[in-house]
C-alpha cells in the first residue's frame, strides 16, 4: 500500500487535485520551487514549459542539484520530481511560449519579462478550456502574485490596465539582487495554496493579489 499521501487523504480536496492537469510555464525561480510542493500532491498530470538549460548561476535560487548545470530546466525538474516525491507524470516542453498557445484548465506562470506575461494573459483569454492562470512575480526580497479567474471580468480588466506595463517601465535588479531559494519557497507554498483553494469544493477563498516584502515580513492582499 503506498502510504505517501495518507497524511493529507482525509481532506476535501486531496482526491480532486489528483484528478486535475496543471501547466507551469517558466522554471526558474518561481516555476522550479512550486513544481516541488505540487508534485507532492500527485496532479494527474504536470506540463512543464520551459526553452532554457540550467546554469550554474541558478543553482542558489531554483530548485536544482549541481549535476543539473548543462540540462534542459524541463528534464532537469522532471529528475528533482522523481527523486523528490517518485512522481512521473510529467510532460516536458522545451520550447518557448508562443501567441496561440492553447491553454488548459490551470496555468502558473514564473516569467522575468512583461512580454511573455502578455503572450500569456492573452492565450489564457483566448483559450476555450481555460478558467485559472496564476502570475507569479518575484524578486530577491519581494513576491507578486496574481489570482486570475476567467469568470472575474472586472479584475482582468485591472490586470490587464494596471499590471502588464511594458519592460521598460519595470523596475530592474542587478544580476547580484535577483533571487533566493527561501524567497521562492515562500512563493511556491502560496502558489500551491491558491491551486488547492481553487481545486477544492469545500472554499474557493483567495485573494485577487498577495503582496509579501521579506524585510519587514509583512503580507498585503487585494
Amino acid at each position: 500500500m503506498d502510504t505517501r499521501y495518507l497524511r493529507f487523504s482525509g481532506l476535501s480536496w486531496a482526491t480532486e487535485v489528483q484528478e486535475k492537469e496543471i501547466t507551469i510555464i517558466g522554471l526558474g525561480g518561481i516555476g522550479s520551487n512550486v513544481a516541488l510542493p505540487l508534485a507532492r500532491l500527485n496532479p494527474k498530470k504536470l506540463f512543464l514549459i520551459d526553452p532554457d538549460v540550467v546554469e550554474e548561476v541558478n543553482l542558489a535560487g531554483q530548485a536544482f542539484f549541481n549535476n543539473h548545470v548543462g540540462m534542459k530546466k524541463v528534464d532537469a525538474v522532471a529528475e528533482v520530481l522523481y527523486s523528490w516525491a517518485e512522481y512521473k507524470k510529467i510532460v516536458a516542453i522545451p520550447t518557448l511560449l508562443t501567441e496561440g498557445t492553447d491553454f488548459g484548465e490551470i496555468t502558473i506562470t514564473g516569467f522575468d519579462n512583461m512580454n511573455a506575461r502578455k503572450i500569456a494573459f492573452t492565450n489564457f483569454m483566448n483559450s476555450p478550456a481555460a478558467k485559472l492562470l496564476v502570475d507569479a512575480r518575484m524578486s530577491v526580497d519581494t513576491i507578486q502574485i496574481f489570482t486570475l479567474l476567467k469568470e472575474d471580468t472586472e479584475f482582468l480588466d485591472i490586470y490587464r490596465d494596471k499590471w502588464l506595463f511594458s519592460d521598460a517601465a519595470a523596475q530592474t535588479a542587478p544580476c547580484s539582487m535577483k533571487q533566493t531559494s527561501y524567497t521562492g519557497s515562500i512563493l511556491g507554498g502560496l502558489v500551491v495554496n491558491i491551486i488547492i483553494n481553487y481545486i477544492s469544493s469545500s472554499f474557493k477563498a483567495f485573494p485577487k493579489q498577495i503582496m509579501y516584502n521579506t524585510n519587514n515580513m509583512l503580507y498585503e492582499t487585494v
